[in-house]
């Protein structure tokens, strides 16, 4: 059973639609979150960690983005079973990847972070997280 997002009452939309528009809608709030700028985000995260070495601000980011990345992944499901591979599930896919990435990004950093934080002073300034070498 595909459970439709909500939408406007008063324009009626087709299922794959509306799962579009709740795509367009996480995407956005993404962008918001990383301020349309992942690199520039996760940059942010790092200098604030070194500054001042609080963890869980770095778990609250990936919590964030883990809410996004679940919306995402259930707008990939709902597209792939109601329309199969094709422009719709791209479109979908792309928003995808940019989320997972980062999440990606943000995971490693505070992976790091719960060992010591020397290790990502110096992974930073070495320019060698996975987000300074993209």
């Amino acid at each position: 059973m595909n459970l439709v997002p909500e939408t406007t009452p008063s324009i009626q939309t087709s299922p794959i639609d509306a799962w579009l528009e709740h795509t367009t809608r996480v995407q956005a709030r993404f962008n918001r979150l990383i301020k349309n700028d992942p690199i520039a985000y996760l940059e942010s995260i790092c200098t604030l960690y070194l500054a001042d070495h609080d963890k869980d601000a770095i778990q609250e980011q990936t919590t964030s983005l883990a809410k996004l990345q679940k919306s995402i992944y259930k707008c990939h499901s709902e597209i792939l079973q109601l329309s199969g591979v094709g422009d719709e599930l791209s479109r979908v896919e792309n928003v995808k990847k940019i989320i997972w990435t980062t999440v990606s990004w943000v995971e490693e950093v505070f992976c790091y972070a719960i060992v010591d934080w020397t290790e990502v002073q110096r992974l930073y300034h070495e320019r060698s997280f996975l987000y300074q070498n993209n």
